[in-house]
């Protein structure tokens, strides 16, 4: 995941986000291939922190659980419209972008989509 955020490379850091978590969260999350949301407290802070700081050095700060969390706090705790800051959503009816195909891998992208 370092290799990849040092290289730019949103996309394949993202993919590694990803699975260092599932295993982070156990055979669980190993077995079904993504994290249920009670998996996420037993995490160690000291591994969450790292990937958060990983992301924040190699973004100036605009991807990362921290920027994601900033985002979350300024929509009042409303999920559709942190949806709506962090760009996971398209359209008038508020539909779910597709992932990976629909989110955008780079600066571009606005603060909090990855």
């Amino acid at each position: 995941m370092r290799d990849a955020l040092l290289a730019a490379d949103f996309r394949a850091a993202d993919d590694e986000t990803r699975a260092l978590l599932i295993r982070l969260a156990g055979p669980g999350a190993v077995k079904r291939g993504w994290v249920y949301f009670t998996e996420i407290a037993p995490i160690p802070v000291a591994d969450l922190t790292t990937v958060d700081e990983l992301w924040r050095a190699a973004s100036d700060n605009r991807f990362g659980f921290s920027a994601q969390r900033e985002l979350f706090l300024q929509s009042q705790r409303r999920w559709q419209n942190f949806f709506k800051a962090i760009d996971w959503v398209q359209g008038e009816n508020n539909v779910y972008r597709k992932w990976p195909a629909e989110f955008t891998y780079g600066t571009s992208a606005p603060k909090g989509h990855l």
